[in-house]
């Protein structure tokens, strides 16, 4: 991700404790330290993230419009299905289980080392579009049919879970309706991005 807030460019070490980042002048890369705050967590917060022990996850930093810094946490489990050729035959299919996400905290600009990162589930006006590309926000009021507060995400599958609700909508083809048959999730893995978009 590239911040224009930081004028630097950002990606998410692989444990998703420190973003590593390189400023336009390419002199050196530098690590960035999050710091989780646990105050004000709501009591359903532990559940929920007891539910998603077993998933795998995935860290996307995105910025806002305004320069607000987002972590997205992309969590996803295995699901057996039958094969849609031979109900003799199963697959594992990868699916969105649930999404975090954490704003940091208002902080010195010129603090680059170190960013305190609040769980949050109001992003406002703004809608996040994950996939395999960069990251982006988009105000859901620039565009007719976006919803805010919600996050869509393209991959394995596609979809878009209202963080309001904490409710994950995948989309789903239409498969005859027949013995052997179920619905299976939409997802297009040779070109699993979104379009980016230019701000006006």
């Amino acid at each position: 991700m590239f911040s224009k807030r930081y004028k630097s460019f950002y990606i998410p070490s692989s444990g998703g404790n420190f973003l590593c980042f390189l400023q336009k002048q390419f002199e050196e890369l530098e690590f960035c330290d999050l710091r989780f705050d646990d105050i004000d967590l709501p009591k359903s917060f532990l559940q929920e993230l007891a539910e998603v022990s077993t998933c795998s996850r995935t860290d996307h930093p995105v910025e806002s419009p305004t320069g607000d810094l987002f972590l997205v946490k992309w969590y996803s489990e295995d699901v057996e299905r039958e094969d849609e050729n031979d109900s003799w035959m199963s697959t594992l299919t990868r699916e969105t289980k649930k999404f975090m996400v954490f704003r940091q905290e208002e902080a010195d600009p010129c603090c680059m080392h170190e960013k305190t990162m609040i769980y949050t589930e109001d992003i406002g006006d703004v809608c996040i579009f994950l996939g395999h590309s960069e990251a982006y926000c988009v105000p859901a009021s620039s565009s007719p049919g976006l919803r805010p507060n919600c996050i869509y995400f393209v991959g394995r599958n596609f979809g878009v879970y209202d963080l309001t609700t904490k409710t994950c909508t995948t989309f789903y083809t239409n498969l005859p309706a027949c013995p052997g048959y179920d619905k299976h999730p939409l997802r297009k893995t040779e070109f699993p991005y979104w379009p980016s978009l230019v701000p006006l």
